[in-house]
């Protein structure tokens, strides 16, 4: 009386619907490695997360259990240590909890602001964590990682970008004329394959500028 549909195992019993974590046989067990060169914070939430779903996922305490053994496994196979591995499954169980409450009416906690900053190492996150905690800011710290080798090395296309009015030139397409809104704007010969920049357009309708 079960059915796998997508990463749920749903059965009935007791005339009452029951489901639970479900993990395909072909699932290659792939995570983000305990080893690799990721800030603490970042391998532990995708610990926390797996714990997560398979809490979440479940409708009974069997199934609950059964799938925090699979996470568990899981993990184990990414090189997460037995204690990292307990430290997940406990704050996975208390986040479950505090989200319960907080449908039953108690309040999110809300940030004022965020403070984005780039990840160096794990002991200077902790060291500003621990200091921003101190001094009693309604702030939330988020540490991000700078660009990895693949984003540095590894590119799909030789020389600048080009214009899409070039490329069908050069390429000597035919059909429909390829589109520019940036240059039909005015903007100066290249200026429309820049990135990260903003663009003033006036409307040739009511004049007005955006």
């Amino acid at each position: 009386n079960s059915i796998n549909y997508l990463d749920l195992t749903i059965s009935i019993r007791d005339e009452t619907l029951h489901w639970e974590l479900f993990v395909k046989p072909i699932h290659s067990g792939v995570h983000l490695s305990f080893l690799s060169s990721h800030p603490l914070s970042c391998k532990r939430a995708v610990a926390t997360s797996q714990f997560r779903r398979a809490i979440g996922y479940a409708t009974t305490e069997d199934g609950k259990k059964r799938g925090e053994a699979k996470m568990r496994e899981l993990l184990k196979l990414n090189d997460y240590p037995p204690e990292e591995i307990e430290r997940a499954r406990k704050k996975a169980q208390k986040m479950g909890e505090r989200k319960k409450k907080m449908i039953a009416g108690k309040r999110k906690e809300e940030w004022k602001s965020v403070l984005k900053l780039p990840f160096i190492n794990d002991v200077l996150s902790r060291d500003v964590s621990r200091i921003v905690r101190q001094s009693g800011l309604n702030v939330r710290v988020v540490f991000r990682s700078g660009p990895s080798l693949k984003d540095m090395l590894v590119r799909s296309r030789f020389g600048e970008k080009l214009c899409p009015r070039e490329v069908q030139r050069e390429r000597k397409t035919k059909g429909r004329p390829m589109v520019c809104r940036a240059c039909d704007a005015g903007l100066r010969h290249g200026d429309c394959t820049s990135q990260g920049v903003v663009y003033t357009m006036c409307c040739t309708v009511c004049g007005e500028r955006y």
